[in-house]
């Protein structure tokens, strides 16, 4: 179980994490500003004029670019920062670095949703901008996929499948697919659902992406 050891000012500078020291220094005023899993594995956390925070990689997610981490209508920042670290802890394992994708623009995504006509989940978002489309016990597509995953996209995947006539497709977008290549959609509410060809029924998978992900970690 992780020991979790927080100082008299309610912060929590050190984390093992499965056999892993975590670090997480913080500014005079107690911010946190960086997530450290080693020298080539650095998170830099910077905050914008509204406090909201904006994540600068440096080595161990994405690239050089600023990415901000959209709080979960659902769930809070705090929490949507959770989500975050337990994907980046997963794919920063030896060996998984394979199966992680390079994160997406800004541009990227607003691009996406305009042309899909949808509003992507804030932890979609805040999952394609750090990693891409990655495979994290289930295939997660976005933008500049992994090697490990074909190359469509998002958008991709969600015409395709709109093209053909699939059942809910067209108020979703696509982000993976099943073992028998049914889609893997997320609808307006921010749910995952599935509709199955051969038995012609829609099937709920998880109540939010978050929870999609997590239970495939």
């Amino acid at each position: 179980m992780d020991d979790h050891r927080f100082d008299p000012l309610g912060q929590l500078p050190e984390d093992p994490q499965s056999g892993l020291r975590v670090g997480y220094p913080y500014d005079e005023v107690g911010s946190r500003i960086q997530r450290q899993t080693g020298a080539e594995k650095t998170l830099v956390f910077d905050y914008d004029p509204s406090h909201k925070i904006i994540i600068r990689a440096s080595g161990g997610v994405g690239d050089e670019r600023a990415r901000n981490i959209h709080p979960s209508s659902k769930l809070g920042l705090e929490t949507s920062l959770e989500f975050i670290r337990k994907v980046a802890d997963f794919l920063d394992e030896p060996g998984n670095e394979i199966y992680k994708g390079r994160g997406a623009s800004k541009d990227e995504i607003e691009g996406a949703q305009n042309e899909l006509g949808v509003i992507f989940d804030p932890d979609y978002i805040n999952f394609v901008q750090a990693f891409g489309g990655s495979f994290v016990g289930v295939a997660i597509y976005g933008f500049n996929n992994s090697k490990m995953l074909e190359s469509s996209s998002v958008v991709d995947l969600t015409d395709r499948f709109r093209r053909d006539g699939w059942p809910g497709a067209e108020g979703a977008y696509v982000i993976s697919m099943d073992m028998s290549g049914n889609p893997v959609m997320i609808d307006a509410s921010g749910s995952v659902f599935t509709y199955d060809h051969d038995s012609g029924d829609t099937r709920s998978m998880a109540a939010s992406f978050r929870d999609f992900v997590e239970a495939a970690l």
